[in-house]
């Protein structure tokens, strides 16, 4: 979570242009006509914490999202470039489902931020229907590439529906994210096989509802939730109560509020997901 601007500021051109800047590159482009009818759904007395919570939102970039991805590669024990000196074999699968899930969409980013899109490096990127022709031993790794993992709820449920009799006889099993929430990454670790190795680390404190966040007072996290259960009555703090803040370029994740994300006949997102 970033830090916010003091209560108070004027939500002024300057303070516009820099949400706009901060904001540019996602999906639905942030305009200053949008960030208006936004902050026009809430009250008067309220926009001062709608404006903060617009300064706390983490965005990552496309370009943090690919530096991301070759740092994770950087730290992969085992792994170099050059086939000849790697340990053991490896391959990269989408830690996807089903088809057209995020995981599709990041392989594809990670091969293009490693510069591995080239046709000499096809052999190292397999389907989820490939990965026991992969006939990976116990000294071989296998990647699965994923954007964010917030509740855990969806990674550990992947993992055990899809992955985990996959990937029995593969000796290292690793999971790479852009961004992970700590109960999450928790989760991963004490019920997969899986290590997580994530670029962005979010703790408690980025929850918004969390006791341990202190950018908003318990009289505004509770106006903050007013207008969450406008966004999504069943869901006001995000899927599974996360409460983040975190907003990446090519999708909001379903973790983050629901007045950034959700779309209701009650409210219009500045983040929508679809």
């Amino acid at each position: 979570m970033r830090p916010t601007r003091p209560r108070g500021t004027p939500i002024n051109n300057q303070r516009r242009t820099r949400w706009r800047g901060r904001f540019e590159g996602y999906r639905y482009g942030v305009t200053d006509a949008r960030l208006s009818d936004w902050l026009d759904q809430f009250d008067n007395n309220d926009r001062d914490t709608a404006a903060r919570v617009l300064d706390a939102v983490e965005f990552i970039s496309a370009e943090e999202m690919h530096a991301a991805f070759r740092s994770l590669l950087m730290r992969l024990p085992g792994w170099h470039r050059f086939s000849t000196r790697r340990k053991g074999r490896f391959a990269f699968v989408a830690f996807s489902r089903t088809a057209g899930e995020s995981g599709d969409a990041m392989l594809h980013q990670f091969r293009l931020a490693t510069r591995m899109n080239m046709h000499q490096f096809d052999n190292l990127f397999v389907g989820r229907s490939d990965i026991l022709r992969a006939s990976l031993g116990k000294d071989d790794t296998l990647v699965f590439v994923d954007d964010f993992v917030g509740s855990g709820t969806q990674a550990v449920d992947a993992y055990h529906k899809m992955f985990q009799e996959l990937t029995a006889e593969i000796g290292n099993v690793y999971l790479f994210t852009v961004a992970a929430f700590a109960r999450g990454a928790e989760r991963v670790e004490n019920e997969t096989r899986m290590e997580l190795l994530t670029h962005r680390h979010l703790t408690h404190s980025d929850s918004v509802p969390h006791d341990s966040c202190i950018r908003f007072l318990k009289q505004e996290k509770e106006r903050i939730l007013h207008y969450c259960k406008k966004a999504s009555a069943e869901k006001p703090w995000g899927f599974g109560d996360c409460g983040l803040v975190i907003v990446l370029s090519h999708q909001c994740p379903n973790n983050a509020l629901a007045i950034l994300q959700a779309t209701s006949n009650d409210w219009e997102p500045l983040f929508p997901r679809s």
